[in-house]
């Protein structure tokens, strides 16, 4: 990226969805993600390839996107939902994602950690003290193959690449990431990443086919 904008935790994030071969942003967007607005303002002034945007209005309309490009094209999308509510809005699309066996990644910011603009992108809205949750990521986690959190800008692309790989082994299926905002907006150094190291895994049992 250009030397007005920084590479960050987003930047990593977008180039390794871009890496795994996802092309769509299915998104509703909220306070948790003015990074990824500016990353791809930025990406849009250069020429810089990463994923498109499509805004959606609803969480639901997000994620049913997904699922059914995934289930036209093979290939797993993102979905981009804001904080707490946004994970719960995406309501029966995750059941259908994870009943259907549909890959796709979704992604949710975090409230933030700071109150006092200590890091960039501190808490500065009262209502980011209401959804600081005990369990964001359990909300999902009866109906994804995988859940995790970033908690460094320097193992993003690692975790995308995890998740991805999980989505789309036999039995494939959603996945759910998230993160919060000073971790987002962290710089991060450029970690080259071979793809072949994280291809989908086959499901084998002893007598055959598992599904």
């Amino acid at each position: 990226m250009s030397g007005s904008a920084p590479y960050t935790a987003t930047a990593a994030f977008l180039d390794a969805l871009l890496e795994a071969g996802v092309e769509y942003l299915f998104a509703n967007l909220g306070s948790d993600h003015p990074a990824l607005v500016e990353t791809l303002a930025a990406a849009a002034a250069t020429g810089r390839p990463v994923p498109r945007l499509i805004i959606c209005p609803n969480e639901m309309v997000a994620l049913s996107c997904a699922h059914g490009h995934a289930q036209t094209s093979g290939r797993p999308q993102a979905v981009i939902v804001h904080v707490e509510c946004g994970t719960q809005a995406l309501a029966g699309a995750v059941h259908n994602a994870a009943k259907g066996r549909v890959p796709v990644l979704i992604y949710a910011g975090a409230s933030p950690f700071t109150q006092e603009g200590e890091l960039p992108g501190s808490r500065n809205e009262f209502i980011q003290w209401i959804q600081d949750v005990a369990d964001q990521r359990g909300l999902v986690r009866g109906y994804v193959k995988y859940e995790n959190e970033f908690r460094t800008p320097h193992h993003v692309g690692q975790l995308v690449h995890r998740a991805l790989q999980i989505a789309r082994s036999d039995p494939p299926g959603p996945v759910y990431l998230m993160g919060p905002r000073e971790v987002m907006e962290a710089p991060a150094a450029r970690s080259p990443i071979d793809v072949r190291d994280w291809p989908p895994l086959p499901c084998r049992a002893r007598g055959g086919d598992a599904r």
